[in-house]
Formats: structure tokens, C-alpha cells, sequence
């Protein structure tokens, strides 16, 4: 069984920007350059991923005609997509304070789309989706004030759904992807990743035996950690599913009108009569915020505070510039 992943956009499109940012003649002179794109993708495909659905027009040449990737890319359904953010936008549009998000430092409309858009998505096609923003109910607190009231605990009902559970995967060292990519390739060709990788596929195979499967996967990502060591790390990733049942449908089916319109309510019953599924996955591989900011630390710990100030400046002047 192929397993493949939904990535939006709005990851792609921040892995480029922080790329073009992080492999900047100032971060040059202090580090080696990073390839944030292959980064992800390397550690999806070792956690079982073996195709990637997302909008090819978002990714950049190199990576997209790479030979080990090109064949593993699958352009978006396009027309499930713009039903999504159609939807998606509705909701945001009578139910979210645009004005005051523009005033934080850090707006989180675009983000928050997205989600809903991602989400809605995937309840469409039935593919799993990268989600590293909000993928517990916690993660919607620090928005509740630019949220109408009907919104939250609509969100807040819909996140007791979600089941997360965490398990070992294979992620390669990036020193290998920097310098061996071959040693990359022959790994996942061997006999004991096709072991690891079929273990990983039983997460979707037989749902019902969740605690064997993950031991079963716990076991062979450490022979395969053994046989490799010094090429690949063992973590812990968040596999997460909406679990729907009727009690909780009942929140949103029971009421006359739902914040959500009638396509939430039929995305529940879908989850509900099990026609649909929804699954993501916590990867901070593609948090792109939260790479740039380690991003920006390493850079201040190899040269010091001036050589974010000389970025910091040379940035100023190129935007000054366009």
C-alpha cells in the first residue's frame, strides 16, 4: 500500500522563503548551506511517506526535477482545493477579526486558513495532511479573542475528536543528506527499511491493534537506527486522527444552524459513518517559523550579534531595492 501526504502551500512557500533567507551570502560566510525542502521530504519519506500531493507550481526547479524526487511529486486536485478554501474562507470571513489580527506582531488569519483548508481537504480526498501549527486544541487558545464565541467552541469540539499518538520514526542527519546523498538512497532500498516501512504502513492497515503496530514499528526503526547509526536518528513524531462518534457529531448536527454551514456538518457525518477519515501529522521539519528562528540562533552563535545586525541591514537594503 502507497502512502501519500497533503503539504499546503503555505509550508512550501515558507521552506523557499527561509531557503533564500537562510542560504544568504551573510549566513554563507558563518554556515553551510541548508536545503530545507529535501529536509522535509527526507524525513516524511522515512516515516513511511512515498508520494508528496501538493501544488507544483510552489515548488522550486531543483527540487522538483531532482531524480530521486520528481517521480515521487503529485500535483493537487485542484478542484477539491478551491472548494476548501472556498469554504474555509466563509467560515473566517463572519467569524474572525481580520482588523484586530493585523494588530499582533504576528497575524495569524493566513495561518489559520490554511488549517481549515488543509482540513477540509483532506476530509475530501481521505489523504493525510502536514499540519505544525495547530494540531491540538491548545494551539487555538491564543486566538480565541480574534475568534467569535460560536467559532471557538465549535473548534473546541471538533479538536475533542482528535486521537494523537506518538511514534518512532527515521529521520536521516542532515550531514548525510549534505554530503552522502547516495547513502540516502541505499538505505531506503534495503531490506530492513522495506521491513521498517511496512510496519509503518499497518498504522492505516489495522487501526484497531494500535499498541502492537507501534511496537512492531518501535522495533524496526531500532535495527534499522543499529544498522546505521551515524546516518540516521530515531524521534518521535505525532500521528494524529479525528476520531468522530455520535455524541460529539451530536454538537454540531443537533444545532439548527452550525458556525461551520452545512459542508462541516457533512464533513462530521462523514467522519461519523466512517466514509471519510482524517489524519495529519505534527513534523517540525516543516515549521518553517521555528526553523528560521534556529536558523537565526546558529548564525548568532558561530558570529555573533553583528553578523545578524550585517543580515539584518543587508535585508533592509535589498527590499529597499525591488
Amino acid at each position: 500500500m502507497e502512502k501519500i501526504i497533503y503539504i499546503s502551500s503555505k509550508e512550501i512557500g515558507g521552506l523557499t522563503s527561509i531557503s533564500r533567507l537562510g542560504n544568504s551570502e551573510v549566513f554563507l560566510k558563518e554556515l553551510e548551506s541548508v536545503d530545507f525542502h529535501f529536509i522535509l521530504f527526507s524525513t516524511l519519506y522515512q516515516s513511511g511517506t512515498n508520494y508528496f500531493q501538493l501544488d507544483l507550481n510552489a515548488l522550486p526547479p531543483e527540487i522538483l526535477n531532482n531524480p530521486f524526487w520528481k517521480n515521487k511529486f503529485i500535483d493537487i486536485d485542484r478542484s477539491t482545493f478551491k472548494t476548501s478554501l472556498v469554504k474555509s474562507a466563509e467560515i473566517l470571513k463572519t467569524n474572525f477579526d481580520f482588523k484586530l489580527d493585523e494588530t499582533y506582531r504576528a497575524p495569524q488569519a493566513f495561518y489559520f486558513q490554511d488549517y481549515f483548508t488543509s482540513l477540509f481537504y483532506s476530509t475530501e480526498t481521505g489523504i493525510p495532511f502536514v499540519n505544525p501549527d495547530f494540531a491540538d486544541s491548545k494551539s487555538f487558545d491564543f486566538l480565541e479573542s480574534r475568534m467569535s464565541k460560536e467559532l471557538f467552541v465549535a473548534i473546541k469540539n471538533l479538536n475533542s475528536l482528535i486521537q494523537t499518538n506518538d511514534i518512532s520514526t527515521i529521520t536521516p542527519q542532515y550531514s548525510m543528506l549534505k554530503k552522502d546523498v547516495r547513502r540516502f538512497e541505499d538505505i531506503v532500498e534495503s531490506t530492513l527499511y522495506r521491513n521498517y516501512q511496512s510496519s509503518l504502513m499497518l498504522l492505516d492497515e489495522e487501526p484497531n491493534k494500535l499498541k502492537a503496530v507501534k511496537k512492531e514499528i518501535q522495533v524496526n526503526a531500532l535495527k534499522l537506527h543499529q544498522k546505521y547509526t551515524g546516518n540516521l536518528d530515531i524521534k518521535n513524531m505525532g500521528f494524529n486522527f479525528l476520531k468522530a462518534n455520535k455524541k460529539v457529531a451530536d454538537l454540531f448536527l443537533n444545532k439548527p444552524s452550525s458556525v461551520f454551514g452545512d459542508f462541516v456538518i457533512e464533513t462530521i457525518e462523514k467522519l461519523v459513518t466512517g466514509k471519510r477519515k482524517v489524519t495529519f501529522y505534527k513534523v517540525e521539519e516543516a515549521n518553517f517559523m521555528l526553523l528560521w528562528a534556529n536558523r537565526i540562533g546558529e548564525l548568532t552563535q558561530k558570529g555573533g550579534a553583528n553578523k545578524l545586525s550585517e543580515f539584518l541591514k543587508k535585508y533592509e537594503e535589498d527590499k529597499n531595492n525591488r
